[in-house]
């Protein structure tokens, strides 16, 4: 009996160890890169807060004068909200797995999130990413929640997280298709459209979308002209094949197969409900439809990014899958 408090207490300072390195690397680093190309757009428009921009909605550009408000002009302020978005990341992770799993496997969770390089290093540049995977966290950790208990205030904090994340990028749209699959093909997902606290989540997220509708339709659409044509050729392009490499190479071989083997084990207990269902389609949905949809965008910005908000429920499960698995004993060896 003694020894579950020890090895709870054992995790849970190699986490905060972990987590104040990485804070402190990403601070030093934040304080001293200058500026790239996106980020010094994204300050340009800072300067002229709006309720939206030609390329992104607004979020962004208010983060970035809300850190300058506080702090002053300066790369390091401009990236505080980021920061701390990318520093509360990992300690959402522990959350969601702390909900369903002993707190030891929660705390690894959180060690995986620190390891995983996109999502250790998310914080560092001041970039819209850094919400819009803050609130997906956040999103799983409230619709997770409100599926169990049919609490107003779990729903109420979905529709929050949604409308945050409406507010940082048009591919909140990626959260809305992977709870859409939920809610339509999965028992306990169909059960809940009769739950008002869905509806209540929905309205609650459209808050979110307003400004950038009002933006659109006051110029001509530009901001989603941009985003769905403009950077998009919409037609197959082989070399996007290669995208499990480049997210291998982004995430380090190691990472990307125990991810994906944590992918393929939801799907084998899919049938055992909570959580196991819901996490199988916000990690499937986002995995599969940006490498599809991959195939076809954009092959000239940076996208490995992109599936990212997948990753997380992964990261949530991947300790008990591999403390439980015996298939699993090298991957255990390997990262602990």
């Amino acid at each position: 009996a003694n020894g579950v408090p020890r090895r709870e207490r054992h995790w849970r300072t190699a986490f905060w160890v972990v987590w104040a390195a990485v804070l402190a690397a990403k601070i030093v680093l934040a304080a001293h890169l200058a500026p790239f190309g996106d980020e010094a757009w994204y300050w340009q428009e800072s300067r002229h807060l709006a309720i939206g921009y030609s390329d992104l909605p607004p979020l962004t550009a208010w983060l970035i004068a809300a850190g300058e408000a506080l702090f002053g002009h300066g790369v390091l302020a401009m990236r505080a909200p980021f920061l701390a978005l990318g520093a509360l990341l990992p300690l959402l992770i522990v959350r969601i797995a702390c909900d369903h799993f002993d707190e030891a496997d929660a705390w690894r969770a959180g060690l995986l999130a620190l390891g995983l390089p996109l999502l250790g290093m998310l914080g560092i540049f001041a970039l819209p990413d850094v919400p819009l995977t803050f609130a997906s966290a956040l999103a799983l950790l409230a619709v997770e929640r409100a599926a169990r208990t049919h609490r107003l205030r779990d729903w109420t904090l979905l529709g929050i997280a949604l409308a945050f994340a409406w507010l940082a990028h048009y591919r909140a749209g990626m959260l809305l298709a992977a709870g859409l699959a939920f809610f339509a093909l999965t028992p306990r997902g169909r059960a809940l459209w009769r739950d008002p606290g869905l509806w209540l989540a929905l309205a609650i997220m459209c808050l979110g979308i307003v400004p950038t509708v009002l933006f659109n339709a006051a110029h001509q659409w530009a901001a989603l002209d941009f985003q769905l044509v403009q950077r998009n050729p919409w037609r197959f392009h082989a070399d996007a094949l290669v995208q499990p490499l480049e997210q291998a190479l982004v995430c380090t071989p190691l990472f990307y197969a125990m991810l994906l083997w944590a992918l393929w084990q939801t799907w084998k207990r899919r049938e055992q409900a909570a959580p196991w269902d819901l996490f199988l389609c916000c990690a499937a949905v986002p995995i599969l439809a940006y490498f599809v949809f991959g195939l076809f965008a954009d092959d000239t910005r940076f996208r490995a990014h992109w599936p990212l908000p997948g990753y997380l429920p992964l990261l949530a499960v991947l300790p008990v899958l591999l403390r439980e698995s015996k298939v699993a004993a090298w991957f255990r060896i390997a990262t602990f």
